[in-house]
């Protein structure tokens, strides 16, 4: 199911999850499908942004899920780090990086899916 963190009433980060609940401190609530990014969201229900959505709260959030990924994952750059496949880790890294570049940044990201 799609769940969205809301900031300020905003949806500003979309993840698909098992179940909504707590990730990493981040309180997170079901999306309804045909919702997105820069919705609102009152607690209880959702509505359509207007047209001029704040492009730049979106971003800013976009950049930092991006940024703590890149630093979740820095151990596996290490020398000694054990990985399976380094090349597959500089790749997904290499994606992370890359996020800001895709045609739909900030509202339409293609997140990149970490190794096993």
């Amino acid at each position: 199911m799609n769940a969205a963190e809301i900031k300020n009433g905003v949806c500003i980060n979309i993840c698909v999850v098992d179940s909504v609940e707590d990730i990493d401190g981040v309180r997170l609530h079901h999306l309804p499908d045909g919702f997105q990014m820069g919705d609102f969201f009152d607690g209880e229900h959702w509505s359509p942004a207007p047209v001029a959505v704040n492009l730049n709260l979106i971003s800013e959030s976009a950049r930092s899920a991006r940024n703590n990924a890149l630093a979740r994952s820095d151990w596996t750059q290490l020398a000694d780090a054990p990985v399976a496949s380094k090349t597959a880790w500089v790749l997904y890294r290499d994606a992370l990086r890359n996020l800001t570049l895709q045609p739909g940044f900030p509202v339409e990201i293609s997140w990149p899916v970490a190794p096993l």
